[in-house]
């Protein structure tokens, strides 16, 4: 009887080590923190966009800064050919000549989409060159081209988006 005594308190504290083990398992692996009543959350950091700690990457709509546009207005024709743009950051530049080269183009970034630009070239050609054309341009797809404009007497064309 004595022998079968010491083989069942051998086996109880063998079991009771094994259960130990087992807790501190599931403590050590954090299993039994969401498990244990009355226990508080720790309360998640609350961290707003263009706080250092924002990662445009995992938070919010995962989008990462202003997306930027390029816009791209370009004349074409004769040197000295006298164009003007409107609208959109230019304001209105008033008459500038094509230089010797006869081209000209100038660049801007925008947040704004293609169809809520309000931008127009106007270019006054002398009558009969075929040379004369603008265009632009956004993030490189062409928004609008060369249309003859019905003024008498002149050869005036522009590019519009929109109506300026």
């Amino acid at each position: 009887m004595r022998r079968a005594a010491v083989v069942a308190a051998a086996l109880l504290g063998l079991a009771a080590v094994i259960v130990l083990v087992a807790l501190l398992a599931l403590w050590a692996s954090g299993a039994l923190a969401d498990s244990v009543p009355g226990k508080a959350e720790p309360a998640a950091a609350s961290c707003e966009e263009d706080e250092p700690c924002w990662d445009c990457h995992k938070d919010g709509n995962r989008q990462c800064g202003p997306e930027q546009h390029e816009v791209v207005v370009s004349v074409t024709g004769a040197p000295g050919t006298q164009f003007r743009v409107k609208g959109e950051v230019f304001g209105d530049t008033g008459p500038i000549g094509l230089p010797d080269s006869g081209s000209d183009s100038a660049r801007f970034q925008t947040k704004k989409a293609a169809d809520q630009l309000d931008l127009v070239v106007y270019v006054a050609a002398p009558i009969g060159d075929t040379t004369v054309g603008c265009a632009i341009t956004y993030d490189g797809k062409q928004i609008a081209t060369t249309e003859r404009v019905p003024l008498e007497h002149t050869n005036t064309v522009a590019c519009r988006v929109k109506w300026a």
